[in-house]
């Protein structure tokens, strides 16, 4: 099971509301954008829209959904999301001035993103290999019923994602390993994602565990190597000491 998105970027599963869009055909970088932390279940796209436009001219804000386990068919906040500014000093100002400010009765964690803008996102060139050593990211510990769309929708929320790839079971289509590979199309946005999931992301009551990986990494062996370097070897080495 694998989407290849090398010929565009798909529209991703999340609540958006966009501000004034007068004049944000040119001049938006990637550092225009503001990643929301910690937000309650609750908010919606609307309370960062009024949160943030003190600051500048907000050109969007979006918060990713997922499904709901229990409600098919409803979809849940995944507590975090995104404010595009048309100005990148606004954005930094907004880092600064907003940091930790109560919304919702959450204080929300604020970082500049390496997401790219919506003006300029339709008109990047995917970069050269050369200039993007690290672009993939493996993720372990993947709920057996969460879809390949769900892993896409919580990554794509960072970035333009070139490939998202489930190993199958053998003997089957349909069912995964439990494990998979995320690709960007850049390495900031890779690193983006990075830093913001692989703390503490859930999905369906299970964390998952994300990794780097190599550009050749797709396989089940390659996976038993890193399972085995971080749980198998250390467990030998304590036994030893006793």
């Amino acid at each position: 099971k694998e989407v290849d998105m090398e010929q565009g970027e798909k529209e991703k599963e999340e609540d958006t509301v966009t501000a004034d869009n007068a004049g944000a055909g040119e001049g938006a970088i990637q550092t225009s954008t503001v990643f929301v932390k910690n937000l309650s279940f609750k908010t919606r796209c609307d309370t960062l829209l009024k949160e943030f436009s003190g600051i500048g001219q907000v050109q969007k804000a979006s918060i990713p959904k997922k499904i709901d386990p229990k409600r098919p068919g409803v979809d849940l906040s995944m507590g975090y999301g995104f404010v595009e500014f048309k100005e990148p000093q606004d954005a930094e100002k907004a880092v600064k001035k907003l940091q930790g400010r109560p919304v919702d009765g959450y204080c929300i964690e604020l970082k500049m993103s390496g997401r790219t803008s919506s003006a300029a996102g339709s008109s990047r060139k995917r970069p050269r290999a050369h200039s993007v050593p690290r672009t993939k990211l493996q993720v372990r510990n993947i709920p057996f019923q969460a879809k390949l769309t769900e892993i896409e929708a919580i990554f794509g929320a960072f970035g333009q994602i070139k490939r998202v790839y489930l190993p199958p079971k053998p003997g089957t289509r349909q069912q995964h390993r439990g494990f998979g590979f995320v690709d960007f199309l850049s390495s900031q946005e890779a690193q983006c994602a990075y830093d913001a999931l692989s703390p503490s992301t859930h999905l369906y009551s299970r964390r998952l565990n994300i990794e780097w990986a190599n550009e050749d990494d797709d396989s089940v062996e390659s996976v038993r190597e890193r399972t085995a370097k971080h749980f198998v070897e250390p467990l030998a080495k304590r036994r030893a000491t006793f």
